[in-house]
């Protein structure tokens, strides 16, 4: 993707606060191009970090707020 196309989709992805799609999007189409993803394969790659992000900031916070108990 062209830095120029980029810009837009940064933007809305920060808008929406998906952090981690916003970090990785670019290094996995490299990946998907490379191996021969399905866009179905990418996109639920994508969607499985994001995932994993909010549980890991999730479980930070809870064990944040029983340590300050």
């Amino acid at each position: 993707m062209s830095p120029t196309a980029a810009k837009p989709l940064d933007a809305q992805l920060q808008n929406l606060h998906l952090a981690a799609i916003h970090q990785h999007y670019r290094e996995r189409a490299q990946a998907a191009a490379e191996d021969g993803w399905s866009y179905e394969t990418y996109l639920a790659t994508l969607i499985q970090e994001e995932v994993d992000r909010r549980i890991q900031r999730s479980e930070e916070r809870r064990v944040g707020k029983e340590g300050r108990s």
